[in-house]
């Protein structure tokens, strides 16, 4: 590699570090301030129960979403919910996502509370200034 090759590789490598930074200093100011990306939209969509149903068992259920298994996946703000497999066939109402995921993940709900309206969510970046929390869906139970 000769040295012209090597000198614009390194100043395009230094370049997108620079704009990948996690503070910045905006016009005016004297203090860097945190840069956050916005949050990456629900990759796995709700399946069973389907987004916003109504009338679900009150718990000791199989949570079905289309996609990989998600670590820090929260019921109201509980859990995380542990993995399960995923139920086969998939129980019914469910939602049919489009497009079809290529996997499916499941996760145990145990008892839950009658009449109450639940929201899947998971928080990524936990303990950094760029804490965000995604919602993947809610449903009530009858």
């Amino acid at each position: 590699m000769n040295a012209s090759l090597r000198f614009l590789t390194v100043l395009s490598a230094a370049a997108m570090l620079a704009a990948c930074s996690a503070t910045s200093t905006p016009p005016g100011t004297s203090s860097p301030q945190t840069v956050c990306n916005d949050p990456p939209e629900p990759y796995a969509p709700m399946v069973y129960p389907a987004p916003n149903a109504t009338g679900v068992p009150d718990g000791n259920f199989t949570l079905v979403l289309g996609g990989p298994v998600q670590t820090k996946l929260m019921l109201n703000g509980a859990g995380p919910l542990a993995a399960a497999a995923v139920p086969n066939p998939l129980p019914t109402p469910n939602a049919s996502p489009s497009p079809v995921p290529s996997e499916y993940s499941g996760y145990t709900v145990g008892p839950l509370a009658a009449a109450t309206t639940y929201t899947i969510t998971e928080t990524i970046a936990d303990g950094t200034a760029c804490q965000a929390t995604e919602t993947f869906g809610q449903f009530t139970t009858r």
